[in-house]
């Protein structure tokens, strides 16, 4: 019984991270994923990390290799869009090319928190 609330909790929570999402510009869903995930990490995180929360949002224990480069990929096309298209990124690399290390740009992290402030009661 109380897991059942807390996980309805966390649907509620999480729809509410989507429909916020969409308002600052992150249509992808997967995208959104990534991000909502990253809020959950206070930010940033360890790509793997961010990768296994997302598969054990979605049921899994772990995350399987086409989900792993779903995610990656989705990653990568953001931040190259957002490059070409001269808009402001809501996920960037904080160490640079090369690193494993995802994070949210202050720009999605105000969004955000301001969202789940206006939910959160």
């Amino acid at each position: 019984m109380i897991g059942g609330g807390v996980e309805m909790k966390q649907d509620e929570v999480s729809a509410a991270r989507s429909r916020k999402l969409k308002s600052v510009g992150l249509v992808n869903p997967i995208v959104g994923e990534i991000a909502d995930a990253l809020l959950g990490f206070g930010g940033q995180a360890h790509r793997a990390a961010v990768i296994n929360l997302v598969a054990q949002r979605r049921g899994g224990e772990i995350a399987s290799e086409g989900l792993t480069r779903e995610l990656i990929e989705a990653f990568e096309v953001h931040c190259q869009q957002a490059i070409k298209q001269d808009r402001p990124a809501m996920l960037h690399l904080p160490f640079g090319e090369g690193s494993h290390r995802w994070a949210l740009t202050l720009d999605a992290r105000v969004a955000l928190h301001r969202s789940s402030r206006s939910w959160a009661g």
